[in-house]
């Protein structure tokens, strides 16, 4: 009779943190060469006017293009607290 070969024991780690503290590496990364690019070019999305502000520097002229200055907003905003994936690092960790 012929025997059946070894199966491997299913692994117990969880794969979602791995990936979610390489995301949060990338970030990092991003983060630094966002600021270095910037270099407090843009007001502090942490601030309560921020978009205002923000909207206010752009100085849209069209619906099309404030639609544009927000999303620019968005995406600066959410570039420069990067910091916070440092937290999600440790966390993982």
């Amino acid at each position: 009779m012929a025997s059946a070969a070894p199966t491997a024991p299913a692994s117990a780690r969880l794969s979602w943190p791995d990936s979610v503290k390489g995301i949060s590496i990338l970030w990092i990364v991003f983060f630094h060469f966002f600021g270095a690019y910037a270099n407090d070019r843009y007001p502090s999305p942490l601030k309560p006017d921020y978009f205002s502000s923000f909207v206010s520097q752009c100085a849209p002229s069209s619906a099309l293009s404030t639609l544009s200055c927000v999303g620019q907003g968005f995406f600066i905003a959410v570039s420069q607290v990067g910091f916070h994936a440092v937290a999600v690092f440790l966390v993982l960790s």
